[in-house]
């Protein structure tokens, strides 16, 4: 997902094919759900079983495991998530958040990027 400061939300980049999206959560406000735990804390949040965690908004039918990872610009700004999801519980390793931060902190450009506009701080450090 990708910060939108103007509208204060997270905004879907994209969808998976064969999974149907509730179009009410292709944008969430920052203050709702696993994603915006994700970025007013800075950290990543892993629920290995969302049907246990009362932040979880149904965004894909069939979820049971979702990790997400916040991606932050060199300054430490977040502008977007990486999220996972799995149709398992208790799916996600502690390597596969290693893995996922990984990926974050290498393609965070990539967001900046898209935006056009990387001085727009979304949730600063």
């Amino acid at each position: 997902m990708t910060l939108d400061p103007q509208l204060a939300a997270l905004r879907r980049l994209g969808d998976l094919p064969g999974h149907r999206v509730e179009k009410a959560q292709r944008a969430v406000a920052l203050t709702r759900g696993l994603n915006g735990a994700c970025v007013s804390s800075r950290r990543p949040v892993v629920a290995q079983d969302v049907a246990n965690d009362p932040r979880y908004l149904t965004t894909i039918g069939g979820t049971r495991g979702e990790m997400i990872q916040p991606v932050m610009s060199e300054s430490g700004v977040v502008v977007g998530t990486i999220d996972v999801e799995s149709e398992l519980a208790n799916a996600f390793s502690s390597r596969d958040e290693e893995l996922l931060a990984l990926c974050a902190q290498h393609i965070a450009w990539l967001w900046l990027a898209s935006r056009n506009d990387s001085t727009t701080p979304a949730v600063a450090p």
